[in-house]
């Protein structure tokens, strides 16, 4: 059987097998033009006859088919040129911003008011904290405590490592680690109740590593520890507490003694406050909080 071309070809060839190619005016063999529907010709936008389709609209800068929402409240107004000339699409949900109309939402915490900051304090409610949020001794008042005296982050704390005192001059030190900024193995003078306390949840640290090995750790060993251990597979005592644990129990603290909606990172800012008001300058408050720079200082500042 003869194609066009004259060659042969089998019975059931595809038909883009028996006429491969066309001849044309020159007697060369051309390949076939092939030519899109009407519809797709013009970018997919445009049916026959020049009509688009109507769930489409057509970008004025660019001519190109872009979908009819409407822009993102927080983008700005678009103009010739500007972009890649399409409108932008709205991300899922609200933008917080935008969640309440009329509202500006800020991110800078404020410190503790005067009565909360005693209430917070108060060695009766101290004691309430330990022992109906902590009931198996994991240290949550004492976290707290240096928190509020320190001014430290809460992860910081929480992180501090078995061997973490020291003594330099006669004066007790606390060594951390500033892993937001960078800063590690830093050294804090603290007051000597805070210096007791730490030495206090040192010892029940070692009691409970020795309860669950039945052996004292090693020197080795020590230098691993979690000061503030979890009970959650960690025979090691290496894995700190969590801060979803902490802020858990701190919360429900806060719900019971009913003094409003408050969180653990604003004893830092109270801290700053206090500085500053006792005669600090920024300088000196930015080395004690740790930061990079005296601009992130000023988001702790409140006078």
């Amino acid at each position: 059987m003869l194609s066009r071309s004259g060659a042969e070809h089998l019975p059931g060839t595809p038909r883009s097998r028996r006429w491969p190619r066309s001849a044309g005016a020159d007697g060369r063999a051309h390949a076939p033009v092939r030519r899109r529907p009407a519809a797709t010709r013009a970018g997919r936008s445009r049916l026959a006859g020049g009509q688009r389709r109507p769930w489409q609209a057509v970008d004025r800068d660019r001519e190109h088919p872009t979908a009819c929402f409407p822009p993102h409240p927080a983008a700005p107004a678009r103009g010739p040129g500007v972009g890649r000339g399409r409108t932008p699409r709205p991300r899922p949900g609200l933008h917080r911003r935008h969640a309440r109309p009329g509202r500006t939402v800020s991110r800078s915490r404020q410190p503790f008011a005067d009565g909360v900051a005693r209430a917070l304090a108060d060695e009766t409610k101290l004691l309430r904290l330990a022992g109906a949020y902590d009931p198996f001794d994991r240290g949550l008042r004492d976290a707290w405590e240096t928190i509020i005296v320190t001014g430290r982050r809460c992860g910081e704390i929480l992180q501090l490592r078995l061997e973490c005192l020291g003594r330099y001059g006669g004066l007790p030190m606390l060594w951390h680690d500033q892993t937001k900024v960078g800063n590690y193995d830093q050294a804090l003078r603290i007051p000597e109740r805070v210096d007791q306390l730490l030495e206090a949840r040192q010892r029940k640290t070692l009691t409970l590593f020795e309860a669950r090995n039945n052996r004292p750790p090693t020197a080795e060993e020590r230098t691993r520890m979690a000061l503030f251990p979890t009970n959650i597979r960690n025979r090691d005592g290496r894995r700190p507490l969590s801060y979803k644990w902490f802020h858990k129990g701190f919360k429900l603290w806060i719900d019971e003694l009913d003094i409003g909606r408050w969180v653990p990172h604003q004893a830092r800012h109270s801290l700053a406050t206090s500085l500053l008001r006792a005669g600090a300058t920024l300088t000196h408050v930015r080395r004690y909080l740790g930061h990079v720079s005296e601009r992130m200082a000023e988001h702790y500042i409140n006078t």
